[in-house]
């Protein structure tokens, strides 16, 4: 098939988020199976010497470089206006799509919500058009916006919009089942199906349980995105003074790009460490004792959750943190009060027993359940059914 990717984010090999990573890999995938891969994507300054990493994947590549810093917009894109874009971004992303379009191919999917407001520039009928809702973002938005929720004016905007877009397409990918039931109440009849995000299962396989530190206790993420900073901060604040009251030795390593000041400032507290970005998470999965993921927010699927269950640790999470991952008790450690998540970890790390049961049906669930090769497979057959449908 011919198949036109847009995406607001470019992605490469080395891109330093979950989002970005997941369709990289999409699009190689992809392209090894033998579909001829296309491409129009955001990119950033700093981001242009990757572009030609991203060449061997792709039959065609063009990039567009927003008037303003596009990172900054990204995550608040939905409480934003359009024109945040700029004029001149917007007209080059349509220019570039109705190229290949004209050119001639077969599926035009759109990745995030963000890029929905271009679908338009398809103008031939008989081109799939696939929305990649990688989060569904009015819920996280209403999770952050505190008690008013989705009472609140702007998440109520932000769903309005959303769901316009939604409609505008022949599919809509979500990467859990949660998202997925979120959407069907206000999208009747659309066909929605569940798309899981690209894991690091298969690389951390290797990950023995006995290159652990005692004591240490990893939080990974993209450290420039608010959400990760706000989980961190109020992990720190709120429980690890009790975490270190209980178990002294204890040690906070924080990974991830970019760590916003808030963040980089706990590393004065001679028991954390932010290591900032780092191209390989092995070394610091292999050095976790536990791993916690303690999202205020959620949307998709986190993962670091999966990426903790797959290095063969045991995650201690929030009810909004394994929303999308569904983990069952017997896998993962719930708890969304400091004075629970706080003890949730002192257990793990103060019980052996306990430890090798949570980390071993942790390691199972997500080996079990994150197939990559057949998730791409079920896209491919999505495809194939819809186009059939037009025939």
């Amino acid at each position: 098939m011919r198949i036109l990717f847009v995406s607001c984010l470019l992605p490469y090999p080395t891109v330093p988020h979950g989002g970005g990573t997941d369709l990289f890999h999409l699009l190689e995938t992809l392209s090894q199976r033998g579909h001829e891969v296309h491409l129009v994507s955001l990119v950033q300054p700093a981001e242009r010497p990757h572009i030609a990493a991203l060449r061997p994947t792709m039959a065609s590549l063009q990039t567009v470089e927003p008037a303003l810093a596009w990172r900054q917009k990204f995550h608040h894109a939905l409480r934003e206006p359009p024109w945040r874009w700029g004029r001149r971004a917007r007209a080059e992303v349509r220019a570039a799509i109705r190229r290949v379009v004209a050119a001639g191919i077969d599926v035009a999917q759109f990745e995030w919500t963000e890029t929905a407001r271009f679908v338009d520039a398809v103008a031939d009928r008989d081109v799939v058009t696939v929305l990649d809702e990688v989060d569904v973002s009015f819920r996280p938005l209403a999770r952050a916006m505190g008690p008013a929720g989705y009472r609140h004016r702007r998440v109520q905007a932000a769903r309005a919009r959303e769901l316009a877009w939604c409609r505008r397409f022949d599919a809509i990918l979500t990467r859990s089942v949660a998202d997925q039931a979120a959407l069907e109440p206000y999208l009747p009849g659309q066909s929605l199906h569940v798309f899981q995000p690209w894991t690091h299962v298969e690389e951390f396989r290797e990950i023995s349980p006995e290159t652990r530190e005692p004591g240490t206790v990893l939080f990974c993420g993209a450290m420039d995105r608010a959400e990760n900073a706000d989980a961190v901060l109020w992990f720190y604040r709120y429980c690890w003074p009790q975490v270190r009251a209980a178990v002294p030795t204890a040690r906070l390593l924080i990974v991830g790009h970019a760590p916003r000041p808030a963040v980089v400032r706990l590393a004065a507290d001679p028991t954390v460490t932010v290591t900032g970005y780092i191209p390989d998470l092995r070394p610091a999965y292999a050095r976790a004792e536990v791993c916690i993921a303690p999202s205020l927010v959620g949307g998709g699927v986190l993962n670091k959750v999966i990426d903790g269950m797959a290095a063969g640790r045991p995650v201690v999470t929030t009810s909004a943190g394994n929303e999308g991952v569904a983990a069952p008790p017997e896998v993962v450690y719930v708890a969304d009060e400091p004075a629970a998540f706080a003890a949730a970890v002192i257990r793990l790390l103060q019980d052996p027993a306990e430890w090798i049961r949570v980390a071993t049906h942790g390691r199972t669930f997500v080996q079990s359940t994150y197939r990559w090769a057949e998730n791409v497979t079920r896209l491919e057959n999505l495809y194939n059914v819809i186009r059939s449908a037009r025939s």
